[in-house]
């Protein structure tokens, strides 16, 4: 039969980051197993962390008021037991457990020398050549002649012959091959209408 003792009252929870505000009344330490129950919580875990005014703290006192990370939601006015069957008792003062940086030392006979590194290869520079000096002129030779200039697209004929314009050309060129009867009829018009200007001229006068 476990073997209870009450350590503790819920005060708050956050269900964001998961922990309770309890107040203490006897001694917790981290690793404890403790038992959280009330009217609608009951489950047994094992202490993995406690805050203090913000700060991690391995132990804390009757009196204290802790953060106590919590793996299901409880309840305000839920109480904390310790289960005192299964309580380790530390031999000496309790101090935070740190996981060691290495496992192998860096040099000794669990771990042999590393050889030495290679400086880098830098590629050879090539050497550069050297300036050329310009070549004489001669003056008996002609200048050189100037590079061609590119000749210029033609331009594009941008104007367009409306419906106006070739009906005026159709007129044009229809009268301009006249038949000859039709010269004959116009010449004939011309001095019949001549005569009858005359005579009108005439009896005006």
């Amino acid at each position: 039969m476990n073997k209870l003792k009450q350590v503790g009252k819920v005060l708050q929870y956050d269900a964001g980051r998961r922990i309770a505000e309890v107040k203490l009344t006897a001694v917790l330490r981290t690793g404890d197993p403790i038992l959280i129950k009330g009217d609608r919580t009951n489950f047994e875990q094992t202490v993995q962390f406690m805050f203090k005014v913000r700060k991690p703290v391995q132990e804390a006192k009757s009196g204290d008021i802790i953060w106590l990370g919590v793996i299901k939601r409880v309840y305000k006015d839920d109480k904390v037991f310790l289960d005192i069957a299964r309580q380790q008792v530390p031999n000496g003062p309790s101090k935070p457990t740190k996981p060691p940086k290495r496992l192998i030392s860096p040099v000794g006979p669990d771990r042999p020398t590393p050889p030495p590194k290679k400086p880098p290869q830098v590629p050879p520079r090539k050497p550069t050549p050297p300036p050329t000096e310009p070549s004489p002129v001669d003056p008996d030779e002609p200048p050189p002649s100037p590079p061609p200039k590119p000749q210029r697209r033609p331009r594009r004929d941008r104007r367009r012959s409306s419906v106006r314009s070739t009906r005026y050309r159709r007129y044009r060129v229809n009268h301009d091959k006249l038949d000859l009867p039709d010269l004959e009829h116009l010449i004939d018009y011309l001095k019949d209408k001549k005569k009858k200007d005359d005579r009108g001229g005439g009896t005006a006068g």
